[in-house]
């Protein structure tokens, strides 16, 4: 069985630049952003006093996914905060509970941190659903329907 370990990003630059590519070519190069911009918004996340995190997993010491906790996610939802924005897991690595690891793991970030509830949105409910996440509302992004989820951190402990 390979071993899996999620770690923050912070004072790590060599998982950055992965991790940028990853978002770079699942998301921000349709929504117009460059890989150095991609670089650059992760660097920020790993600053001490943003409030914010970049986790990686780590397979057998092989990045093989990220998950970030950010601010804002949504210009049209800037009153909701914190968001888990960029969960990302290598095809080669899917199916290994490695997604599962790394939104646990920005939760207890989160919860650490004294953050009462979190946002996502995603086109893959049923994943968060699965794991204690709720529907607050439907949008349509890029003309595909998504759903802003939520979850209260106080509930942690009960549903995995």
């Amino acid at each position: 069985m390979p071993e899996v370990a999620i770690h923050s990003m912070a004072g790590r630059p060599e998982w950055i630049g992965p991790c940028a590519a990853w978002w770079h070519a699942q998301w921000g190069q349709h929504m117009g952003y460059s890989l150095t911009g991609a670089e650059a918004a992760i660097t920020a996340l790993t600053s001490p006093d943003s409030g914010q995190a970049a986790l990686i997993a780590l397979v057998d010491g092989i990045p093989a996914g990220s998950v970030f906790l950010v601010d804002r996610d949504l210009e049209t939802h800037t009153h909701l905060t914190p968001w888990l924005a960029g969960l990302f897991v290598l095809p080669a690595f899917r199916r290994m509970g490695i997604g599962e690891a790394l939104v646990s793991a920005i939760i207890a970030h989160a919860s650490a941190a004294s953050r009462k509830r979190l946002y996502l949105y995603t086109s893959l409910g049923e994943f968060y659903r699965r794991r204690g996440w709720t529907r607050q509302e439907v949008i349509i992004l890029h003309e595909v329907e998504h759903e802003i989820m939520t979850r209260a951190l106080a509930d942690i402990g009960s549903s995995a």
